[in-house]
């Protein structure tokens, strides 16, 4: 949920990183459907109006697949029961919490992604337009 990053949610992944710094964040290629994010996530949160957001200008957005954002990376810890608001996922064993600060839009471009970690060119990131 790349678009969340964008209002303060913390990632989830099954790995830790010991990496800190800036990140490309880009938006997953296939949509999430709407029951999937009733069910999976958001489901317990207080704020209610990221949902409607999520979701306020149409589904599937013209951004799937495409680099979103820039964040800077500054923590990386074991997901506990408590971290289920900001992460709006439900506890899991074996997931990590990455979590951002400074997480600026950009102007959306494409990128063939996978997940994992990859360093980009200097071109690339002098290529960057802030929003």
């Amino acid at each position: 949920m790349a678009t969340l990053m964008l209002r303060g949610k913390v990632e989830t992944r099954s790995r830790a990183t010991h990496y800190r710094g800036p990140v490309l964040i880009c938006a997953g290629k296939q949509p999430y459907s709407r029951n999937h994010v009733e069910k999976e996530f958001l489901w317990n949160t207080c704020r209610p109006e990221l949902f409607e957001e999520f979701y306020s200008k149409g589904y599937p957005w013209p951004t799937l697949g495409m680099a979103i954002a820039v964040g800077q990376l500054v923590d990386c810890y074991p997901m506990e029961l408590c971290h289920q608001k900001e992460t709006h996922v439900p506890w899991q064993p074996g997931l990590w919490c990455h979590r951002y600060e400074d997480v600026r839009p950009i102007q959306p471009f494409p990128w063939k992604g996978r997940q994992g970690w990859r360093n980009v060119s200097q071109d690339l990131i002098n290529s960057i337009i802030y929003l």
